[in-house]
């Protein structure tokens, strides 16, 4: 799942051809009544097993893959793309589901009143 907040001018149609969705699917996601009623700066769900990354100005292989733990061979290679080439503004990347990670915490939690209080030696 990926979350999109919608900027002006943008369609579910479009939202969904970026992401490799289908309409139905993200209005099914978001319980859409009126899909052509979007507000801009409203959150979507996009249902996507990973996330899409849009690359920025100044962005490289090697600081987006340093933001999602991924080395800049695997981004190139999950994505096809020349590792020795400039990113163009815009490319859209495609980043795989990273594994969960299990640790462990010396926690509890204590309900007082209407409040819960978490404590954590963490």
């Amino acid at each position: 799942m990926q979350i999109y907040l919608i900027q002006p001018g943008d369609s579910i149609y479009q939202i969904a051809n970026a992401f490799g969705s289908t309409v139905a699917d993200i209005v099914e996601a978001n319980e859409l009544e009126t899909p052509e009623s979007l507000v801009v700066g409203q959150a979507i769900v996009i249902p996507i097993v990973g996330q899409f990354y849009f690359v920025r100005p100044g962005d490289s292989l090697y600081t987006i893959g340093q933001r999602f733990n991924l080395t800049i061979a695997e981004l190139a290679q999950i994505n096809a793309i020349d590792p020795n080439r400039p990113l163009p503004v815009n490319l859209r990347l495609y980043i795989p589901e990273q594994p969960k990670q299990m640790f462990e915490s010396n926690a509890y939690v204590e309900p007082t009143g209407s409040t819960v209080r978490c404590y954590s030696n963490v």
